[in-house]
């Protein structure tokens, strides 16, 4: 990774279904496929204007990098059980160079303790 890392963190993939039968997201154990995942996960705010509202308002972004060598797909979950924060992978970006792999460049998004819902 040539990123400096600042969270490990553990992947997750899959869903299940809950009392009613609806599909939701699976944060068992048994949905982790990787677990000690070095990543560095960084918030970018971004200032936007409501016409609305007519006020600005703060957007917050979340970009992580990874070792390419790692299996992170759109749709996965990231768990920094550190922090106790969740992401959901929104796009997943293999950069090309020449004469090195490059990291895994992944654009999060914040959700929820139960990764069901945006925080």
């Amino acid at each position: 990774m040539y990123a400096l890392a600042n969270r490990t963190v553990d992947l997750y993939r899959g869903t299940t279904e809950s009392e009613f039968g609806d599909p939701i997201e699976d944060n068992t154990p048994a949905a982790r496929v990787a677990a000690g995942v070095l990543a560095n996960i960084e918030e970018v705010k971004s200032r936007v204007w409501d016409p609305t509202t007519n006020s600005p308002r703060v957007v917050r972004q979340h970009y992580g990098r990874v070792q390419s060598t790692v299996d992170v797909r759109i749709g996965d979950r990231v768990h920094d059980p550190k922090r106790g924060e969740w992401f959901r992978v929104t796009n997943v970006t293999s950069p090309v160079a020449v004469g090195r792999v490059p990291d895994t460049v992944l654009d999060l998004e914040r959700v929820t303790t139960q990764g069901t819902g945006r925080a």
